[in-house]
């Protein structure tokens, strides 16, 4: 089973997937980061010509 099948599987049955766990899935499915204002970030993916905006995440505080 390939990290992108174990990533998948992880999104079907944990509520809740960590921030990372998001971030390396987009990337295996083609999409780039793209960092907004404030905690804004969109996701574009270029072959698809498909982009999603996220808002809210979480920030750290030292």
């Amino acid at each position: 089973m390939s990290q992108l099948e174990k990533l998948l599987e992880q999104f079907i049955n944990i509520p809740f997937p960590k921030w990372n766990d998001v971030l390396t899935l987009l990337k295996k499915l083609g999409y780039k980061k793209l960092e907004g204002d404030g905690s804004r970030i969109k996701f574009v993916n270029p072959e698809k010509k498909v982009s999603s905006n996220c808002t809210g995440r979480t920030h750290r505080t030292p």
